[in-house]
């Protein structure tokens, strides 16, 4: 099993929250859980994180969010980290389409051999399928993978 970086749960969690949170539908578990994160990070670890939250689906604006998190610790954070869990189940449980946005994320991963098949991300807007950084993997096997914007079939 692999194990997640927990400033990657952090952003995946805020991009998804972001998706999911900022519609004028959304559950209110999904508000209430995002608000929670978007606080703790702000207010413990001075993130701002209103750039990721105008673009969720943004590499750039992830890995610029990330880098702050990085920067104050804010992965050894457990009351954080279990916010960020939270609001992941929230979304999955009641907008598994803004979960998507985030894809298949491989960050500070060393392995011998990974594989990765058949991945379809959906998502308004742009998608990734998968996304691989900082990592270090022998044999990296990637196949059939699909990322899909409203405007039908992007690229992954």
């Amino acid at each position: 099993m692999l194990a997640v970086d927990p400033v990657s749960l952090l952003v995946n969690s805020l991009a998804a929250g972001a998706a999911a949170g900022l519609k004028p539908t959304a559950a209110r578990a999904i508000t209430d859980a995002y608000a929670a994160v978007k606080r703790l990070v702000k207010d413990r670890h001075g993130v701002d994180v209103a750039p990721l939250e105008r673009n969720p689906a943004s590499e750039a604006k992830r890995q610029s969010v990330a880098e702050d998190l990085r920067e104050t610790k804010a992965g050894h954070d457990e009351e954080l980290l279990e916010a960020a869990r939270q609001l992941v189940a929230a979304v999955r449980e009641h907008d598994q389409a803004a979960a998507s946005v985030v894809g298949v994320d491989l960050s500070k991963l060393e392995s011998e051999m990974v594989r990765v098949r058949d991945v379809v991300v959906k998502a308004k807007g742009s998608a990734a399928g998968v996304s691989v950084r900082d990592s270090r993997v022998k044999n990296l096997d990637i196949e059939g993978v699909r990322a899909e914007g409203e405007s039908g079939p992007g690229n992954p």
